[in-house]
């Protein structure tokens, strides 16, 4: 598996720690109600975590931890967040950009990367968080990474997985029905939205991931690949429910 081995005594493996640290919005909050909808959509479209069931809680705080997936199963998503994915954007792009988001964090369900929480805490000097010193040794053993390459090594291996979890986020969006195109959509600042992700959460020297540009190439790339295709898939989808399954 390519996931950190966990304690069994972490508290920021488990919601309850946010949930009683942050409290939740409001559910009946117009917003709240739609990114829940939302990750009910992108959920069914995902590849499924053996022995998890996904679940989301909107926690109420105005930044980090931005969106987190966690052993538990349940995706942890800040008021912020949310605010970011439809600033400036018509609810049409908003709703993309947050289905992307959802997708990212499953995608991480999915694979067993729960090393990039641990990651997030220990940079950010989180009591009772791993050190950046045991996730690298862990990151470098499961890579078959030897002591004596290079300190990249580690970041490398963290950076191609980050770049899956962009591809199956995109995907499990795209499948579920969003326009994930609208991701390359310009807000009024000129900023696609991993561009301006990256400004709002104050990430931009994140060396664990790629650049905005280059993950905005490689998933338009993606989009282009896989464009038709998801249109066929939809239209399959209709013409199911409709029982018309010679069709």
């Amino acid at each position: 598996s390519s996931a950190l081995a966990e304690e069994p005594a972490d508290p920021l493996a488990h919601v309850e720690h946010y949930v009683e640290t942050y409290g939740l919005v409001d559910p009946l909050t117009p917003k709240v109600q739609r990114a829940h909808d939302i990750f009910a959509r992108v959920r069914l479209s995902a590849e499924s975590p053996i022995g998890l069931t996904p679940s989301l809680k909107i926690i109420n705080s105005d930044g980090k931890p931005w969106a987190v997936a966690l052993p538990d199963g349940y995706i942890i998503l800040s008021r912020a967040a949310l605010k970011i994915c439809y600033q400036d954007v018509t609810e049409e792009t908003g709703d993309a950009r947050l289905a992307f988001v959802l997708g990212h964090e499953i995608a991480h369900l999915t694979n067993g990367d729960f090393w990039h929480r641990q990651i997030y805490f220990a940079a950010a000097g989180e009591p009772g968080s791993a050190s950046l010193k045991k996730i690298r040794r862990t990151v470098r053993t499961m890579a078959g990474i030897s002591d004596e390459n290079g300190e990249e090594d580690w970041q490398d291996v963290i950076k191609t997985k980050e770049l899956q979890a962009d591809d199956g986020g995109f995907l499990y969006a795209s499948l579920a029905g969003f326009r994930t195109d609208q991701i390359f959509t310009k807000n009024n600042e000129g900023k696609n939205f991993l561009d301006y992700w990256v400004a709002q959460t104050r990430t931009v020297e994140d060396k664990l991931h790629l650049g905005p540009q280059e993950r905005s190439d490689y998933l338009r790339h993606r989009f282009n690949a896989i464009a038709t295709r998801v249109e066929l898939f939809n239209s399959g989808v209709r013409l199911a429910h409709l029982g018309q399954l010679e069709d």
